[in-house]
């Protein structure tokens, strides 16, 4: 979750639109509707005008309204190369959002192939047949925009924020560099090393970061999660050129795409601009069935007992010990993944909360900093509790009040008002998120990316405004109080110290 700023600035924004009954007139461009209906005591409108439809929802949290969201997006599907694009109007400033999602991320690499998909990030920024290197950032700078991206275990995000009249200069990049990607011998090389540099930096040389990959790689041993997103060093040394071009024109492409922009736009000017520059970039061939055994979820699954019970010591540069205790998690979207979220907020989020006050704010202090995280995945998830012992404390120490505190989060951390405020935390952060066009296009793409419906949000409203106080005792006496006893622990610890034997 996100928390960020206070409600009461968010009442204000508020995305109005209407839909025009239009006749589709364009045979080469598709449009789908995507909407599902919402019952309970969350109350909406549907309202459909031919192909599209357009949802208000008015939430109730309590018999209190919250907020009002009225997102006018529309979904259109490229006929010819299969291209998703999501379209939403903002007119409040002439500035747009421009977001594309490559449905692709380091679990569908390979062994010697490994941190591809990280490794491109980087060469998508160093030139294409059109636009050589050095281009693309000075075009976007000349045109007051900003660029960025961001690599996962599932996904690559290229985002951007750019003023409405810079839309077909930036789109004429982008499709550029999607179809006609040089890989040049001079760039790859030096990428090669600044990839490798990063990962020294982030991994070998990071605490925090040889912590993270060791969790990774034992918790997901045996799945496509257990090796790291920047790669194994052994496969950025050798990793060729020929190797990488097959790799992005497999799953770089339109079929593997969602184009989301929104702002200031006019849908149908927007809609042809799509189909002039990325209409004629050829589909990858036979990329479903090369996707198809990596998206099998029964690869993700956790393997036997791995991590469980186990204690894994780290010599890394910590002058104090920091540690990482796993628990085996949820894979995004389920509803116990939900209420995971929540009884994260209510534990650790804030210094009000009650892991920071039991054990950094309390009288006897023995952490400097403790945080815990859902952290989901598309297909699986884990759950991490962090933090950083104060000198005084030893890990034995730690380890056996831990094991001893656990069983009393639940009736001491959960209350009905401890509930209600992760809620209104996870509406603050929701609601922050759209005072920006990138935002908005974050919010769409991502629903559209993990659930196959821009509209998913709303759902996901639905399950939170749903969870009651109960729910949240059960999920905690799961992870907390079941099956943790001196014989079996459902959890791994994990800690990196410069005491820990190399």
């Amino acid at each position: 979750m996100v928390f960020m700023k206070l409600l009461l600035l968010l009442l204000s924004f508020v995305f109005f639109y209407s839909c025009s009954n239009m006749e589709k007139k364009d045979k080469d461009v598709k449009e789908v509707s995507s909407i599902k209906s919402i019952s309970t005591d969350v109350v909406n409108e549907l309202i459909t005008i031919k192909e599209v439809k357009e949802s208000k929802l008015r939430l109730k949290f309590k018999n209190t309204d919250v907020a009002k969201i009225d997102l006018k997006v529309r979904k259109f599907i490229l006929e010819k190369n299969g291209l998703t694009i999501l379209l939403a109007e903002n007119h409040h400033l002439p500035i747009v959002g421009y977001y594309t999602f490559f449905k692709v991320g380091s679990r569908y690499e390979s062994k010697g192939i490994t941190g591809a998909t990280h490794f491109l990030e980087h060469m998508m920024f160093k030139g294409a047949k059109k636009y050589a290197a050095g281009k693309f950032d000075s075009i976007m700078e000349e045109n007051g925009g900003s660029s960025n991206a961001y690599t996962s275990t599932d996904a690559t995000v290229y985002h951007e924020a750019i003023p409405v009249a810079a839309l077909e200069k930036i789109m004429d990049l982008e499709s550029d560099r999607m179809e006609n990607l040089l890989l040049d011998e001079k760039s790859f090389e030096r990428e090669r090393a600044v990839v490798l540099e990063e990962r020294k930096l982030r991994y070998e040389n990071s605490p925090s970061g040889k912590l993270f990959h060791s969790v990774m790689e034992i918790m997901y041993k045996g799945t496509p999660y257990g090796t790291p997103v920047i790669g194994e060093e052994k496969d950025l040394l050798s990793v060729q050129r020929d190797s990488m071009r097959k790799y992005f024109n497999k799953f770089y492409a339109p079929n593997n795409a969602i184009l989301v922009i929104a702002g200031d736009i006019d849908v149908n000017k927007t809609l042809d601009l799509i189909k002039k520059y990325y209409g004629n970039i050829p589909p990858s061939a036979n990329l479903q069935e090369d996707k198809r055994i990596l998206d099998n979820e029964d690869i993700y699954k956790f393997k036997g007992s791995n991590g469980l019970g186990e204690e894994v010591k780290i010599n890394a540069n910590s002058n104090t010990p920091i540690f990482s205790i796993v628990y085996r998690g949820e894979k995004l979207g389920s509803k116990r993944y939900y209420e995971m979220d929540i009884l994260s907020a209510i534990l650790s989020a804030g210094a009000s909360s009650y892991l920071v006050q039991k054990y950094v704010k309390g009288k006897k202090p023995i952490l400097s900093s403790i945080s815990l995280y859902n952290y989901s995945l598309a297909k699986n998830g884990l759950y991490l509790v962090t933090g950083e012992l104060l000198n005084e404390t030893t890990l034995e120490n730690f380890k056996s009040i831990w094991h001893k505190d656990q069983k009393n989060f639940c009736k001491e951390g959960i209350t009905e008002r401890a509930v209600q405020k992760a809620k209104n935390q996870y509406l603050v952060g929701l609601f922050s998120g759209l005072e920006t066009n990138g935002g908005v296009a974050d919010l769409i793409g991502e629903s559209e990316f993990y659930y196959n419906d821009y509209n998913y949000y709303l759902q996901e409203l639905q399950e939170f405004n749903s969870i009651r106080l109960k729910d949240i005792m059960k999920v905690c006496e799961d992870i907390f109080v079941n099956n943790n006893n001196a014989q079996k622990k459902n959890y791994g610890f994990f800690s990196v110290w410069e005491k820990h034997p190399k």
